[in-house]
């Protein structure tokens, strides 16, 4: 089993030492769901806003969705800050501990790490404004 917590100190200090560092997690039905042959694949990833746009004008001319591209079964999920990522290996992570899950409670979990981080992020904004 993939020890999340330890997968993502280990990617901070890699970032540290040499930006960009690219992160990259499977989530989704494979990893904690019950995954059928029309199943997709779900790799997050951590990435620029400028490589994300560059895959997503090379590899998917009609994606509407702003932070995920398809290719083919592939579901690639583009986070562009470090909170969005966290929130993803830390939704897996609780989602993997109660696997199987349905997808409405892979999503009532996914959003609420969300949330968690977009709520500090928004209070560590204006804490430096201050």
């Amino acid at each position: 089993m993939v020890d999340f917590k330890k997968l993502l100190a280990d990617s901070r200090n890699l970032r540290k030492q040499s930006e960009p560092f690219p992160c990259a997690i499977v989530s989704g039905s494979y990893k904690y769901g019950r995954p059928t042959i029309d199943s997709d694949i779900d790799l997050i990833i951590l990435c620029s806003p400028e490589d994300r746009e560059l895959l997503r004008v090379l590899f998917s001319d009609e994606n509407e969705m702003k932070f995920a591209l398809r290719f083919g079964k592939l579901n690639l999920i583009c986070c562009e800050s470090e909170a969005q990522f966290e929130a993803w290996v830390a939704g897996t992570e609780r989602l993997v501990k109660e696997k199987p899950v349905t997808r409405e409670r892979a999503i009532e979990v996914l959003s609420e790490e969300r949330e968690k981080r977009e709520f500090k992020q928004d209070y560590d904004e204006q804490k430096i404004k201050v």
